[in-house]
């Protein structure tokens, strides 16, 4: 290390002054790049807090769609619950039907073989009313049902009558309610 000796104070003052503005400038300088740095490095905070947003309300986004999904996804899923259980009682009502035509089948075949039976002939076109008793009486048995036309509307009571006063009749109604009361018991 040199050492400098100096006898004049005021050269010592002019190097004292010079070491202290050199001093100062230096530190200016530090403090300036000092202020720089801590300067990009909030832009960089302020632009790692903006990007942090973007990703947070992205996540948000993200987070409610798959919220939307699965709300989705559960419906769709209730739907095919709601799909399988229509399709068990489309399949049981269908088998029911079905049982229903075959029963239908059955008492028709039944009544037509009892039908067979009864002799109409020119002389004698309709069937008499014991006839008509014993044929309701044969489709009772079969598991039938009989509707007649009410006294009130029929040209000669006389069918009908012999199958009311047999018991045999499920419900009697005039002529023109017969349709409904057909409708209402399949």
């Amino acid at each position: 290390m040199d050492v400098l000796v100096v006898d004049d104070s005021k050269v010592m003052r002019d190097m004292v002054v010079a070491c202290l503005r050199a001093g100062v400038e230096e530190l200016a300088r530090a403090t300036r790049d000092v202020d720089t740095a801590t300067a990009e490095q909030l832009k960089a905070v302020e632009s790692l807090n903006q990007t942090n947003g973007r990703l947070t309300q992205e996540g948000r986004t993200i987070a409610g769609a798959a919220a939307e999904q699965t709300r989705s996804t559960q419906a769709l899923a209730q739907a095919a619950a709601e799909m399988r259980k229509m399709t068990r009682q489309t399949t049981q009502a269908t088998s029911e039907h079905a049982r229903a035509l075959r029963d239908v089948v059955k008492i028709n075949s039944n009544v037509s073989a009892a039908c067979s039976s009864w002799e109409i002939s020119e002389t004698s076109p309709w069937i008499p009313w014991s006839t008509s008793s014993a044929g309701s009486r044969a489709l009772v048995e079969r598991g039938g049902r009989v509707i007649t036309e009410s006294e009130t509307t029929t040209v000669v009571y006389g069918m009908p009558r012999a199958v009311a006063e047999a018991g045999l009749a499920d419900v009697s109604g005039p002529l023109e309610e017969l349709p409904a009361l057909i409708l209402s018991r399949l």
